[in-house]
């Protein structure tokens, strides 16, 4: 488990094998079991192989142990039993991640619904996605028609602290990295670890600083043709497995099918009030005509006439509109 023979365990201390972070809670645990003399258990993660430099793998190098520490009733000593507990950890934190996952969609959803400016949208998203999906930042480029296919962000929530900034002044990475691949490929693009990623490392550092581990981003598309892209960190590593993908596809189908319709009723109300100012000008110029107008649709009824009318045929306007022409 450890990587060393019994006989060089033999005085050693055994937080040599544990990350630092966790030397205070092997010392609370231990404070615990020999000042109450009652029983006690902790988690802790092993240093990883190449931490130690070890010259001998070991199985755990890297996992999650549970250290279950119980006092001798006779003598001034406690025995410590160690588990492997990393695939139930991993379980654990997979599940709750799915789960606020789902509450985001749920949410988002909900949000497409009741939203009727797509701006007020796409920043409600955001928020959702790192308020209650745990995320570590969430953005919204849409792709512009330039030459240089650049990208502009036009909504964002979570840590940022200037990285897409800096991410689009190093050599138009935001075209380049996960938002671009994904408009230009129409497809989801994953990378569940950036320390490992070649094109992240201009910017790695400032990415690990922010607590960024890996990041996933979900093309727009309207007609088969991707606008934009949601962009979405964890601060998780290997995070974005395949159920957590399929929910937030959906999520970025239904918001683009909610974009699309927003702009679509955008054009149809900048129509309709075009008309509508059309109309008005039509009637404000015949009304102080002096000729009779009448307005026909197509099977010969009277849709509008001129106030003069009621001098040619003895009726006011609305008492002739919506009868044949022929009537008269």
């Amino acid at each position: 488990m450890l990587g060393l023979e019994r006989a060089r365990l033999q005085g050693m201390h055994f937080k040599k094998f544990v990350i630092p972070e966790h030397y205070r809670v092997i010392d609370i645990l231990l404070d615990k079991v020999f000042k109450e003399r009652v029983a006690g258990y902790d988690e802790v993660i092993l240093v990883t192989d190449d931490d130690r430099q070890a010259s001998v793998p070991r199985p755990l190098s890297g996992r999650t142990v549970r250290l279950d520490a119980a006092i001798s009733e006779t003598s001034y000593a406690c025995r410590i039993i160690l588990s492997d507990i990393t695939e139930q950890k991993e379980t654990e934190t997979k599940l709750h991640r799915l789960t606020r996952a789902l509450q985001a969609t749920n949410l988002c959803n909900h949000a497409l619904i009741h939203t009727t400016n797509e701006m007020e949208l796409l920043q409600k998203v955001c928020s959702i996605m790192v308020e209650v999906g745990g995320y570590r930042i969430a953005w919204v480029g849409y792709a512009e028609q330039d030459e240089a296919k650049s990208i502009r962000a036009v909504a964002q929530a979570g840590f940022d602290q200037g990285y897409i900034k800096s991410a689009r002044e190093a050599d138009a990475s935001l075209v380049e990295g996960p938002t671009g691949m994904a408009i230009r490929s129409g497809k989801p693009c994953i990378i569940r670890d950036i320390r490992t990623e070649p094109k992240f490392k201009p910017l790695l550092s400032q990415a690990l600083e922010r607590g960024y581990a890996s990041v996933q981003s979900i093309p727009l598309k309207t007609h088969h043709t991707a606008f934009g892209a949601i962009t979405i960190y964890s601060a998780i590593p290997n995070a974005f497995d395949t159920e957590e993908t399929q929910l937030l596809t959906a999520l970025a189908e239904n918001l683009a099918y909610g974009i699309t319709m927003l702009r679509n009723s955008e054009k149809r109300e900048q129509a309709e009030n075009a008309l509508r100012e059309s109309e008005r000008t039509f009637r404000s110029i015949t009304e102080q005509m002096a000729e009779e107008v009448f307005v026909i649709n197509s099977i010969g009824t009277l849709t509008y006439v001129s106030p003069v009318v009621e001098q040619l045929f003895g009726y006011l306007p609305h008492e002739i509109i919506g009868h044949p022409f022929t009537d008269y």
